[in-house]
């Protein structure tokens, strides 16, 4: 071998460079614990984020019972939870009687820390968050050495002694139960110990793999550590010194060869050490770093410059040129990865969404026919709502809209002329609420020239103007008692006099009306006539607000984001995060919030949306609940019209016992009752587009159902008993999605009752 002739000492260098990289192959870690995750499904299904604490100590009760070892719970728990005090309660006294349960906190600086508002829990039974210990680096996890009370540390049987580097998953990790099947009973957990963490988009934090495009919980990376730890399949981390000896020990041979001689066969031996120096860094398991690589191509530039010293400068230009690209990609690459820990949380957060964004489907659903600009899916109220629509329209008969401002009250009238008979005349709208009393009466009946000052000429009325087609008056509950009186005339016998006028001028108008507001509360306080409501309510239709259908907001985003830029991409993430908005404005503000995201998306150059370019408000204080099996039991009651038997009927479909079936309808009108001002508009809430066929039977059912509620929540009042206390002990099997609706209810109630206390 040639160079054993040329470097007797080459075996030595071999030996130093050998034992330079010895890493250590010992096991850190034991056996992999069991996951516990919780994820969207169990959020929504035990009343959503963040989870009732009950939920916890429960999960942690059937863990320890099934004989789980340790049980690490990945959640932070620093404030008290207001609304839930007996929740607190119970979480804490589980944590107290359980010693084998460990809890995630943000600093360990004393010996114990503060959870729950100011409760003690013992340092030594916590843990620290993710970035404590580890680093993302190159797609690699860092595990700092010496890195102690992290999550990972308590599965090894040694402290990390070395800076270790672990390669990102490619897929996530397959977790062995979900929350509620630990709630449930069930988990073989006997002598394992256990891990729950949260893996909820949008909630949880997420690191995003650049290879594979997977996001990862910070709780599966650390199980993950773990995992590799134990196998051996882990990199180590140098430290500088080591990594400066290393290059050192590189330049040696060079030397040795360029005070011996200077020949191909020098160069070519100088590049093999180093090649044999990279050889063993990998089969001692070393992470090499892009700085080592760079600076290795230091041996090779001077052996470059020797060939150049020996004439053969074409091939030496040729190896600095590749050398010196290959330098600056790598330290360019080393540049790029040096971002501070907020730029890389926001560029994770930015390709999570964008990974997963895709185009507006270019065919749209259709819509009803004549509807062009309604839009809604296929399981959606609205359908049946329409087709009502549909066979009122060919009846000409007054029509009564009802719904919160933005549902689309007028876009209905529209479509309700279009469908009549009336449809090639004129359709006149005009809201009431805009125009005071005089304004309105001129407005509709026109006046004649002269009739007042600035009368110029006589003017047509908006009746006028509808003749033979449809008048639609929005915000009918807005106009004043006279004025009232003189409409009824006109929809009593068809004709008016324009003011300043006497003669007499007779109409054929079809009149739809609608409002925002309760018109029978309207009518209980003297400012809405009766006579002229029944007038009106020839039939009424119920928009419901779009809270309350959130499988429309799809459809209504995707149009109107095909409308104003098709080239923007979304995603599923960003449309489930749409639905669980509260959108008071419904359909207007969803349009305008959409136009304002994809000026804020255009603004910033993305080529995606983020929720953050809606820029929405805080979410109200009544919003319907987010719990898929109350969902699941309204729906199903709606299916059998509220009958007598639909209880029994609901739960032998749903799988659930009567009494489940029966506190959730009492929590469904206990929601709508404390939003109302009357039990005729609970009803209409509660049966949606539905209408039972016998309507009085199943208001009077519904009426018992108000006033036993109202009766409990006065004898807790009349007993002197807290808002709390009567929660807890007058609705204990109240579902606790309906826990916020009864306490505004409470509230309600014991404000009635102060408002009309004898003085």
């Amino acid at each position: 071998m040639w160079q054993i002739r040329y470097c007797p000492n080459l075996r030595h260098w071999v030996l130093w460079l050998l034992l330079l990289t010895v890493s250590s192959a010992n096991s850190y870690a034991r056996e992999q614990p069991i996951m516990v995750v919780i994820n969207e499904d169990d959020c929504k299904t035990l009343g959503g984020w963040p989870l009732d604490r009950k939920w916890y100590a429960v999960a942690l009760q059937n863990l320890s019972a099934n004989g789980a070892t340790r049980i690490f719970l990945d959640l932070a728990f620093p404030n008290a939870d207001v609304a839930h005090p007996e929740s607190d309660e119970f979480f804490f006294h589980t944590l107290q009687t359980l010693p084998n349960i460990y809890l995630l906190t943000e600093e360990l600086h004393t010996d114990s820390v503060r959870i729950l508002g100011g409760k003690t829990f013992p340092a030594k039974r916590c843990f620290l968050p993710f970035s404590e210990g580890f680093t993302i680096k190159n797609e690699k996890i860092i595990a700092k050495a010496g890195a102690v009370r992290t999550l990972a540390s308590f599965f090894y049987d040694v402290p990390l002694t070395q800076t270790l580097a672990i390669v990102l998953p490619t897929q996530k990790l397959t977790p062995t139960y979900s929350l509620r099947e630990v709630i449930q009973g069930g988990g073989e957990v006997k002598g394992r110990d256990v891990v729950i963490y949260l893996d909820y988009a949008g909630v949880s934090s997420y690191v995003v793999s650049e290879r594979s495009g997977e996001a990862f919980s910070t709780a599966e990376l650390e199980i993950w550590v773990a995992l590799k730890v134990a196998a051996g399949e882990v990199l180590t981390v140098w430290e500088n010194w080591q990594i400066g000896a290393l290059l050192m020990l590189s330049l040696l041979p060079l030397a040795y060869y360029t005070r011996r001689t200077s020949s191909l066969h020098a160069a070519l031996g100088a590049i093999g050490l180093n090649i044999l120096g990279f050889v063993g860094l990998h089969i001692a398991k070393v992470d090499v770093p892009v700085l080592w690589l760079s600076a290795n191509a230091l041996p090779i530039a001077i052996i470059a410059g020797l060939l150049v010293v020996r004439s053969r400068r074409a091939l030496v230009r040729t190896l600095v040129a590749k050398n010196t690209e290959k330098v600056q990609q790598r330290l360019s690459s080393v540049q790029d990865a040096a971002y501070s820990s907020n730029g890389e949380e926001l560029r994770y957060r930015l390709q999570f969404y964008e990974r997963l964004s895709h185009n507006v489907p270019v065919s749209l659903p259709k819509t009803f026919p004549e509807a062009e600009d309604i839009y809604f899916a296929a399981n959606s109220p609205l359908a049946a709502i329409l087709a009502k629509a549909d066979q009122v329209a060919k009846h000409d008969i007054p029509v009564l809209i009802l719904g919160e401002s933005g549902v689309g009250k007028e876009k209905l009238a529209q479509f309700i002329h279009r469908r009549s008979e009336r449809r090639d005349k004129p359709f006149i709208a005009i809201n009431c609420g805009a125009l005071n009393e005089n304004l309105i009466e001129s407005e509709l009946f026109g006046y004649e020239a002269g009739a007042f000052t600035g009368a110029v000429k006589t003017k047509i009325g908006r009746f006028e103007q509808a003749n033979g087609g449809t008048l639609f008056l929005d915000e009918i509950g807005e106009t004043s008692m006279s004025f009232q009186v003189k409409l009824l005339r006109v929809l009593q016998e068809g004709s008016f006099e324009r003011v300043g006028g006497t003669k007499t001028i007779h109409v054929s108008v079809r009149i739809i009306a609608a409002t925002h507001q309760s018109l029978e509360r309207l009518i209980a306080e003297k400012r809405f006539r009766e006579d002229l409501f029944y007038r009106l309510n020839g039939f009424s239709l119920v928009i419901p607000p779009l809270r309350e259908r959130p499988e429309d907001i799809e459809v209504i985003f995707t149009h109107l984001l095909h409308r104003i830029n098709p080239e923007l991409k979304i995603s599923e993430a960003l449309l489930a995060w749409l639905k669980e908005q509260p959108w008071r404005g419904n359909v207007r503000e969803l349009k305008a919030a959409t136009e304002r995201a994809v000026l804020n998306a255009s603004l910033c150059q993305r080529k995606f949306l983020l929720p953050e370019d809606f820029e929405l408000g805080e979410k109200p204080l009544h919003q319907a609940p987010k719990d898929e099996l109350a969902e699941q039991i309204l729906q199903a009651l709606r299916k059998n019209e509220f009958k007598h038997r639909a209880i029994s009927a609901v739960a032998a479909e749903l799988s659930v016992h009567r009494a489940t079936v029966t506190e959730y309808l009492r929590g469904w009108i206990i929601h709508f009752y404390s939003q109302s001002e009357s039990q005729d508009e609970v009803c209409k809430k509660l049966c949606g587009a539905h209408t039972p066929r016998d309507e009085s039977q199943f208001r009077e059912r519904i009426k018992s159902y108000i006033d036993g509620v109202v009766e409990k929540i006065q004898l807790g009042i009349g007993a002197k008993e807290s808002d709390e206390t009567i929660r807890a002990q007058r609705f204990r099997n109240l579902p606790s999605v309906f826990e916020t609706d009864l306490m505004n209810l409470i509230r309600k109630v014991r404000q009635s009752q102060q408002t009309y206390l004898p003085r």
